[in-house]
This record gives structure tokens, sequence and C-alpha cells, in this order.
């Protein structure tokens, strides 16, 4: 399939495009082989050929480049297409040139060097763009890499061209060429209005779920002002919607990195230069030192870093290291780095950048937030099966992972979360949140919690790979008590195997008779004795604790009555329904 695109020379936004009759479209259609040409090279003449065959189809002239006017200019802007009241403008004002691209790729790269005036000392490569997912465009990029050979070497801005008309044209022209400064700047240049672009924007940024805040509190209450949510909804007007995907905020948590890199290494440089024309306090030289030692610690960095801020405004050693200090000055402090995502992200783990995150090796933590109820956990897509995030994160083996639920366990998800971010690598946390709308109640989502921890739906777990010997800790009283029945069981099955091997067989195929009636009579004598020893009725203990004192005076509470031959048991408060709470006299 062919498809062609055509920027006409001198089109406004509010000029009607009138279609080309069908035998036009059919004439230009078989000028399919020689359009085919333009990808394969970049030769000028193959451009040029191939433009000319288009005009003659259309009826009007189509250049590859279009220089106006072709005076001698010390600014050059850049643009694909052209802008009626633009060019207006550039042709009212002295000293600058537009150079108008009708083609993009393969950019005419000798074409590019032969219109570029000779007394050009600066370029702006003026582009629509209001929302940039990158720094540098494809565009400016390309314009670039044509330039860079050009001698003398060129002043190469990127600018974004905004809203604009014959009255606003030339004023916002001036005003551009004259924020430009000797060196180019990262700050961001602008031709044009586009308030009303950002004005809209802002109306976009996407609402943080209300329960969201369970979870999101505990973090500002943990880590306070070195918290840094990196998909957070509130960077959605400055970078977009790509903002809240998992690989960006990936993408953004990596380039953190690598400037914290830098800056380390420009304080490495600073010390080493030490004693030579450099002069470097002791104050300085002590704290910069200071810093290497404790860039890890979350307390003596901020304090570390704050101080040397101070000293390097206020007495700057004249070394290239003291400006790319105070550039990256963000990143002295130890940060604490989430990511948040919900459960939407574990039913693609390649392309959710869970994977990424995983095998990225980076000290980014992740929390994923699963909101399906309990009770409706069944009406969910079959075709979709949510895969478990927690099980794939563990199977790499070198992250931290944890199952949490705040509504259940505040302790632990408070030990969760801080584990995870003491844990110097990747950390996944699923968090159970369960509702669904914004209407659901505290105590529903409270209801909803408890019976998912209780039935096992929603195990509370932590590992920690550091914890070579026991990396897994299991704490969900339910699950645990399930599995002490099951491994008992197969214990006493296994001693029994052991110890009288002509019953294995009878064990394989059935138990057998003998064994079946052997056991009804253990069981009686069991209950006969356990009736005998009562002399009482038997007595519930239950607990909470989140310290473990009540734990312990619970514990030693069941131990002296069982002493004084009570049937005595001990239970944690959430662990028994209700209405079992009924039939318990004590």
């Amino acid at each position: 399939r062919l498809v062609l695109h055509i920027f006409p020379k001198d089109v406004r936004a509010s000029d009607a495009f009138q279609p080309l009759p069908s035998a036009k479209v059919q004439d230009l259609l078989t000028q399919g082989p020689a359009l085919e040409r333009i990808s394969a090279s970049a030769d000028l003449s193959l451009l040029e050929a191939a433009a000319g065959e288009v005009s003659a189809v259309i009826g009007r002239s189509v250049p590859l480049l279009t220089l106006s006017p072709s005076l001698d200019a010390e600014t050059l802007l850049i643009t694909l297409g052209a802008d009626a009241s633009l060019h207006k403008a550039v042709t009212s004002s002295t000293g600058t040139s537009l150079l108008s691209l009708a083609v993009y790729r393969p950019l005419p790269t000798a074409a590019l060097l032969q219109h570029v005036p000779a007394s050009a000392n600066k370029v702006v490569v003026l582009e629509p763009t209001i929302k940039r997912t990158t720094k540098w465009t494809p565009l400016f990029l390309d314009v670039v890499a044509a330039l860079q050979e050009r001698e003398p070497k060129l002043d190469i801005y990127s600018a974004t061209l905004g809203i604009i008309d014959d009255a606003t044209a030339g004023p916002a022209l001036a005003t551009l060429i004259d924020s430009l400064g000797p060196v180019p700047v990262d700050a961001p240049l602008v031709l044009g209005n586009i308030a009303a672009a950002d004005q809209s924007t802002t109306s976009n940024v996407p609402s943080i779920p209300k329960h969201e805040a369970s979870y999101t509190k505990i973090l500002n209450h943990l880590f306070n002002d070195r918290l840094e949510i990196v998909n957070d909804p509130a960077l959605v007007p400055e970078l977009g919607d790509v903002a809240l995907r998992p690989e960006y905020a990936l993408g953004r948590a990596r380039a953190a990195k690598e400037d914290r890199d830098q800056l380390e290494q420009a304080i490495k440089e600073l010390l080493e230069a030490e004693g030579s024309s450099t002069e470097v306090s002791r104050d300085l030289h002590n704290l910069l030192a200071k810093w290497l030692a404790n860039k890890d610690d979350s307390a003596l960095s901020r304090f570390t870093g704050d101080e040397i801020v101070k000293l390097l405004e206020s007495h700057p050693p004249a070394h290239p290291s003291t400006d790319r200090i105070l550039a990256l000055r963000r990143h002295l402090p130890l940060v604490s780095r989430w990511i948040i995502g919900s459960d939407a992200w574990s039913y693609d783990l390649g392309a959710s950048g869970l994977h990424h995150l995983i095998a990225s090796s980076l000290n980014v933590n992740i929390l994923l937030l699963d909101n399906i109820p309990y009770t409706t956990r069944n009406a969910a897509d079959p075709s979709k099966r949510k895969k478990d995030a927690g099980l794939y994160a563990m199977n790499h083996g070198d992250a931290f992972v944890a199952s949490i639920a705040v509504y259940s366990s505040y302790s632990q998800s408070l030990h969760a979360l801080l584990e995870a971010d003491q844990y110097k690598g990747p950390s996944v946390v699923l968090a159970y949140l369960p509702y669904d709308s914004e209407d659901a109640t505290p105590l529903s989502v409270l209801k909803e919690t408890k019976l998912a921890v209780d039935m096992g739906y929603w195990p509370l777990y932590r590992w920690n790979p550091l914890h070579e010997d026991d990396p897994f800790t299991l704490e969900s009283d339910a699950v645990k008590a399930d599995l002490q029945e099951f491994l008992d069981r197969q214990n006493h099955l296994s001693q029994l195997v052991r110890s009288k091997p002509e019953i294995a067989a009878e064990l394989v195929s059935s138990l057998g008779q003998q064994l079946q009636d052997a056991r009804k009579e253990r069981a009686k004598q069991a209950y006969s004795d356990l009736l005998n020893a009562m002399e009482g009725p038997p007595l519930l203990v239950l607990y909470a604790s989140d310290g473990g004192t009540a734990e312990k005076f619970a514990k030693r509470l069941v131990t002296r009555a069982k002493a004084r031959g009570v049937a005595a048991r001990l239970a944690v408060m959430d662990s028994v329904p209700l209405d079992e709470l009924k039939t318990e006299e004590n």
C-alpha cells in the first residue's frame, strides 16, 4: 500500500482542502515505481525528479526545500511545511530566514547544507509539538546530524511552534530571537501562544481513586520528603499520558540512576583535583568524602548534600565538576523511588514493564494494587487469566516480594514497605484493596479483605533474597494453620511407614479394615482421655497484637490453663468467624 504525504507551500489551518479529481489520483498512483526509489536512496536528484513528477500531476510546484527570504541572515528557522503568518513575519523582519521542508525522511542533507546561509550562526527547529515525550524530537536530531560537520559551527535550538496569526507572529518571532542566548540552553523555547493547550491539559490530570490513599498515605508517612512516585499523575500535564505507563516510568528511574552516577563521578573528580590549581577547602573536602561514604544513607546523604551545596554556592572551586554537582544537586539525597500500578499489569508481564523492572536490578519499588473483591472474583473474563506477579518475581531470585493487605494487618504492611525500601534492588509489593466503585465504604473494603485473607485467596507473605537460609516468611494465620495441619499429617504417615513397613502396601492401596478399626478405637480413647482431663468447659483465648506483647500474655495464659487440666486453645482474633464465637462458652 502506497502512502504519500504532501505538504502544500502556503496553507493555513482555516483553509479548506479540495480533494484531487479521481483521474489525477490515478495518474499519481501510476508513479509508484518513481516514488519507491525515494525510500531506497536519499540522492537529491531522485528526490527532485520525484517532486517534479508530483508537481506535473497536481498542477503546482512542490519544491523539496524553500528558503525565504534568501538574503543573508544570522538566524535560520527550519520547519515542516510553511505557515503563512510565519512566512509574512520572517519576510518583514531583518536577519532571519525561513527554510520550509516538503520532505522529512530521508532528509535531503546535501540540499539542506546548500540552503543554509553562510552568514547564519543560529538554527531554530520549529515543530508544533505541545506534549513532548522525549527531550529532543526526531526532526531536531536529524537536523543536528546533517549540520554537525558544517564550519563554522552553528548553535542549534529546538522550539515549539504554538498558535500564531498575522497580528501575533511578528512580536512572537522577535521574542523568540531575543531569547536565543550565546549557547544553547535546556529551557523550552516557544514561538506563539500555547496557553490554551496548557489549560486544556491541566484539566486532563487523572484523579487518584480515594481508596488508593490507604497506601499512598502510608508511603508519605514512612518516607516523607524523600518519597518519589515516578509515575505520579501530576506529571501528565507536562509529559502527557505516557507518564503513567510503567515502561516510561522505568525509563525515568533509569535516567535518574545515571544522573546520580554522574554526580558521584563529579564529586570524585573534585576530590582528586585537590592539590592542583583547584583549591578545595578542608570543610568541603570532608563533606565530599562523607557523602561518598554515606550516599546510600537517607538521612546522612540529605544532610551532607545540603552542606555541600551551601559551600559550593558561597565558595565555588575553579573546577568544571563544581557546575556539574550544582546542576545535579537534586540527586544528592537518597530517595525512595516507587512506581504505583494496578493489577492490570499482571495480565501481560512482558509488555507491562514488570519483567523489565525485575530484570533491570535497579533500586526501584513497584506497588501493584489489586481491587477485585473476593465475592466477585469469579465474574472476571475467564479468557484473560491473571498471572501471579509475586510468584513470577520470586522465581527470578533477586527481587524482594511482598503481599500485603492494610485492612487485614497494618503492622505487616508497614514492615513490608519498609523492608522493600531498604532492599537494594527491585522490589514488588502486591497490595490488596478490594472495592467495586468509589462509593464503596471502608467497612465493605474491610469485610472483603477479611474474607480474602481468611480463605487463603490473598496470602500475606514476604520474600527477601538477603535471608539466604529462610527467605520466605508466611504471615497469614489461616494459611499457616492449614499448612501446619497438612505437614503434621504427612509427617505422621511417614513415621508410620518407617516404623511398620508391612503396612506400606495397605497405605498405598487402601487403609484396610483392621487399620480403620484401630484408628477409630484410638480416636475414642483419645476423646475419652480429653473429657477426663477437663474440669470445666473449654477455654478459647483470642488475641490481637501488633508489637507481640498481647500474644506473649495469651500464650502464657493458655499454657497455665492446660497445666491445670483445662482444654484451652489459642487463636488470632480476626481468624475466628463471628458465628463461631456464639457457640463458645469461655
